[in-house]
């Protein structure tokens, strides 16, 4: 059922907006225009995928400003370069500048919500990794924090404690529970909560010889994410605000179930990009714009 309360709170959002795959089935073909002002109308936040490749210019921060200006309640987080959280060298001041620095229109005008530390499977809880987190937490000071660890490992009283004095919001995760995985949670660390929902491809997700697109190929079901709409309104109940991003992003699968979910939670149609009626007819359910032949058959 849904809260309204918790509705209000929350956030939905997905992982990226620039993939070839979604031509045709998200955008329209031959789309003109920015694909992010075209995402903006039917999600409430996106979280910048390129900066875990590089650092964002100021230029650039810029013109994503400038894309959904026509959205006020539209925000962003973003992924932390990859050189902190993968190779995960020494923190150098120049680095940390140069990304600090390509952030600032979107502080300055309000737009931010938080700075993603993910983490992948193999980093392991363990003292040097403890000191590498509380290095990147200096570093980066100028922004609220989260950071998203895949290892079981992690799911630990004394780790939740140290980001609670830090306010550091833990990402609550859902991932193939294979292995030595961390399964669904609720923590609440800091005044916000987070969850990114990367699907659940068992077969893909360690095959060695898998893509990106093979390893996010996932659609989840009404049942599914009516268990995650569970641990948002607890989430809700305990934060100012819950950001939800789904990162199950082959062929538009992310966005679908980022919809689905906001109608979930707030028991409200919702408008949903006329390309994807196709590939996810389910969608014409609980979409305000139909398409017409749907509405002969209401």
């Amino acid at each position: 059922m849904a809260d309204s309360s918790s509705f209000q709170k929350a956030k939905f959002g997905v992982a990226g907006w620039s993939f070839r795959d979604w031509e045709g089935v998200v955008y329209p073909r031959g789309i003109a225009g920015d694909r992010l002002s075209y995402i903006a109308r039917y999600v409430d936040m996106v979280e910048i995928n390129t900066t875990f490749y590089r650092p964002p210019n100021f230029r650039q921060a810029q013109g994503w400003l400038r894309q959904v200006e026509s959205c006020p309640g539209f925000t962003f987080s973003a992924k932390l370069w990859q050189r902190f959280t993968h190779e995960r060298g020494p923190v150098e001041p120049l680095d940390v500048r140069t990304f600090i620095d390509g952030f600032e229109p979107l502080v300055e005008a309000g737009k931010f919500a938080t700075l993603v530390f993910q983490f992948p499977w193999s980093f392991r809880r363990t003292e040097q990794s403890m000191l590498h987190i509380e290095r990147l937490h200096g570093a980066f000071e100028r922004f609220p924090q989260a950071i998203e660890v895949r290892h079981a490992s992690w799911n630990n009283p004394e780790f939740m404690d140290f980001l609670r004095k830090h306010r550091i919001a833990f990402i609550n995760i859902d991932q193939p529970a294979i292995r030595d995985t961390l399964r669904p949670t609720d923590h609440v660390t800091a005044p916000f909560s987070y969850v990114r929902l990367h699907g659940r491809n068992e077969r893909d997700w360690f095959r060695d010889d898998a893509g990106r697109d093979d390893r996010y190929n996932y659609l989840y079901s009404t049942e599914e994410l009516d268990q995650w709409n569970d641990r948002i309104k607890k989430l809700a109940d305990q934060s100012e605000s819950v950001y939800v991003i789904a990162n199950n992003h082959f062929r538009g699968q992310a966005l679908a179930n980022a919809i689905e979910l906001k109608h979930i939670s707030s028991g409200i149609d919702v408008s949903v990009p006329e390309p994807m009626f196709d590939a996810y007819p389910h969608l014409t359910r609980f979409a305000s714009n139909p398409p017409a032949q749907f509405n002969l058959f209401a």
